[in-house]
C-alpha cells in the first residue's frame, strides 16, 4: 500500500473512532534481491527498501520522540 494511502485511511479512521492517538514512524531497511540473467551467473542486488508504520490506540503512547505523535 502506497503510504499516502495509508494515512488516507487512518485519518479516516480516526474521524468515525474519536479519541484515537496516532503515532508514525519511517522505517527503513536493506534487502538482498536475486537477479538472473539468461547469460550470466545470478547475482544479487541490494537495495534500501522505505516504508511507514501507523500505530492507533485509545491510550496515549509514550513516546521518546513527540515529534511523529
Amino acid at each position: 500500500m502506497d503510504m499516502t494511502k495509508a494515512l488516507q485511511a487512518v485519518e479516516i479512521i480516526k474521524t468515525r473512532l474519536p479519541f484515537l492517538h496516532q503515532e508514525n514512524k519511517l522505517q527503513s531497511y536493506l534487502a538482498t534481491h536475486k537477479v538472473e540473467a539468461k547469460d550470466q551467473a545470478p547475482s544479487e542486488r541490494k537495495i534500501i527498501r522505505t516504508g511507514i508504520a501507523i500505530s492507533l490506540s485509545r491510550n496515549l503512547f509514550d513516546v521518546e520522540d513527540p515529534a511523529g505523535y
